[in-house]
């Protein structure tokens, strides 16, 4: 399978099977290696490839719904697994919830040539000691960087605890980011994927096929020899392509997004996405009764829910209401989010993701604006039915 680069594996000691005069007796009927390569690649991809965009959980989790791929087919014979495993990869977005799952999957699950490019990561507020140690190591064994070495895009759900159904709208609007645990992920990332340079680094010309052949050429101590296994010679080719890569550019840093999810409540939901924040009339009743029948701030009283105090705090920010903003442009500097950027974005979903597979949802989310140089946005959903 040709993997974009100027250098993939078929250019090492294996030929594209265009250029074979004789297929193995394995194959020489199939029909399928009767058709052009392209043709191949097409079928491929619509085997391999998740429907819809949607993400590849591991572990598949019992009551997930069945998926529309057909990895079996790389059982099929060699040549298939040689020119399509890395479909399989490469073209999924792969979803964990939990770092020893990652680690454990590219080290024992994965095949050994895997090219993972797409990832999606499942943080709760309360595992963030779990995973901060994976994903701000630089270890060589275990931590997200040494995991997935040729990562493109990394996209981070952090499920936030920090909206407080027992403040109006804008004062979480004012505070969901101000969280510790929220700031440490951004930094720690920044901080293992875009490190400070402090020498400007030389430009490089692009890498061609004899470039890597010569390379290969110089190294052929270590080639395995002709009585190595089929799967030794094609480790050997991806470790190799690996290594050739490294002495020509570093990799480039992977797009870094974190989502903050937060669970809202219904009537918060109704008003954030109006675009125009809390009306008095749409307050939850224990919101209202704290503020006087008319939702005017007043005297704090006994709300149930609400802790000492929350009462008259609930006032004090209500008296204070947001100022109209303009809505925020993506990859702008983070200067927080107002009920405007939600306004006219509400979908419902049904996601694991959201409160498991069953559950449905209604769910807005604001455009990435830049914290550092990582991507940020506010992800608020109502859940309408829960899971099964």
């Amino acid at each position: 399978m040709d993997d974009g680069s100027e250098y993939g594996l078929e250019m090492a000691r294996t030929r594209r099977l265009e250029d074979i005069s004789e297929l193995p007796d394995s194959v020489a009927k199939s029909r399928l290696f009767s058709l052009p390569r392209e043709i191949r690649d097409r079928i491929y991809l619509f085997s391999l490839t998740a429907r819809e965009g949607e993400c590849v959980e591991w572990p598949n989790m019992p009551d997930a719904r069945p998926s529309q791929m057909a990895p079996q087919l790389l059982q099929a014979c060699k040549l298939v697994y040689a020119e399509a495993v890395n479909v399989l990869y490469t073209s999924n977005r792969l979803s964990f919830a939990h770092p020893s799952d990652a680690n454990m999957f590219v080290r024992a699950i994965a095949s050994p040539i895997a090219t993972i490019t797409f990832l999606n990561l499942h943080v709760k507020a309360q595992d963030t000691r779990l995973w901060m140690p994976y994903l701000t190591s630089t270890d060589h064994t275990r931590s997200l960087k040494a995991d997935f070495p040729s990562l493109k895009e990394l996209v981070i759900r952090y499920k936030s605890n920090k909206w407080q159904h027992a403040l109006p709208v804008e004062a979480n609007l004012r505070h969901w980011a101000e969280d510790q645990r929220l700031d440490e992920m951004i930094k720690g990332l920044g901080h293992v994927f875009y490190p400070v340079e402090t020498t400007e680094l030389p430009a490089s010309t692009p890498a061609t096929q004899e470039d890597f052949q010569r390379y290969l050429e110089a190294n052929s101590d270590t080639f395995p020899t002709e009585e190595a296994s089929f799967k030794q010679r094609l480790i050997h080719l991806h470790r190799a392509q690996q290594a050739f890569a490294s002495t020509r550019q570093p990799p480039s840093p992977p797009s870094i997004k974190i989502i903050c999810a937060c669970r809202i409540h219904h009537t918060h939901f109704a008003a954030l996405t109006s675009g125009m924040g809390t009306p008095p009339n749409q307050q939850p009743a224990h919101l209202a009764h704290a503020h006087g029948a008319q939702g005017i701030a007043g005297p704090p009283m006994a709300a149930a829910g609400m802790i000492p105090g929350m009462a008259a705090l609930h006032g004090i920010f209500a008296a204070a209401p947001m100022p109209i903003q303009q809505p925020v442009q993506p990859d702008e500097n983070f200067r927080g989010f107002s009920p405007i950027d939600f306004k006219d974005k509400v979908k419902t979903v049904a996601d694991s993701s959201i409160e498991g597979w069953g559950a449905v949802a209604r769910v807005a989310r604001t455009v990435f604006a830049k914290k550092g140089k990582v991507g940020l946005a506010l992800e608020v959903f109502s859940v309408e039915t829960t899971a099964r």
